[in-house]
Parts: C-alpha cells; structure tokens; sequence
C-alpha cells in the first residue's frame, strides 16, 4: 500500500498525551516534538514490547511508562534512566513519515526501519 493515510484531525494531537492510531497493520504512536512537530513510531518500545502510547510526551519525547526509555521523533532511543553509559544505538523504534495537511495528521504505511 503506498499513499497516506489519514492518521486523525490534528486537533487530536496535543498536549504530553500521545495518540494510538491504527495504520494499515501497523500500530502506531503519535506525538508531537518540540516545536509542534508531529512525530509517528510503531507504538512499541524495543525494550519490553509496552506500547508507547500508554506513556507520555516530555521535552519533546515520547517516554515509555513501563521503564522510562526515551525516544525522539526519529525512533532513537535518547535517555535510558538506568543507564550510565551513553545510549545503545541499537535500541531504536520504527519511525513513520508523518505530515500535516487539510487539517489533519497523515501517515505513510509502510515503516521505515531503524
């Protein structure tokens, strides 16, 4: 499938709330960075599988509620709050292309891996 998808009006996404969306067979999160921003990930951290929606929106990330992993808009994971050593380059999460049009949120449905 190739296109976009209407993901939902952007009024629906705002706030430190993030927003779970169905795109094609994906389940997607999607949240908006800094500077408003809209942002889409596959709605699962690499971490324990908890979806990322569940969490919520700080300083532009989306954090996971289960362990507090941080990711930006890109999918990378940014802040571990256990972790001492910088951030594995590994723990990432597919990102989706996301645009704003017409008065809604539109995504593309195919991810793009990290």
């Amino acid at each position: 499938m190739d296109g976009w998808i209407q993901a939902c009006p952007r009024a629906d996404l705002k706030g430190k709330k993030p927003l779970s969306v169905q795109i094609g067979e994906w389940p997607v999160v999607l949240f908006r960075g800094d500077g408003g921003m809209p942002w889409a990930l596959l709605d699962r951290c690499p971490h324990r599988g908890v979806p990322l929606s569940l969490g919520s929106v700080c300083r532009g990330r989306i954090v996971c509620c289960y362990h507090g992993w941080e990711f930006d808009g890109d999918g990378r994971c940014t802040h571990i709050p256990s972790n001492v050593e910088p951030t594995a380059p590994k723990a990432m999460v597919a990102r989706f292309e996301v645009k704003e049009a017409a008065g809604y949120v539109w995504v593309r449905p195919t991810p793009q891996e990290p």
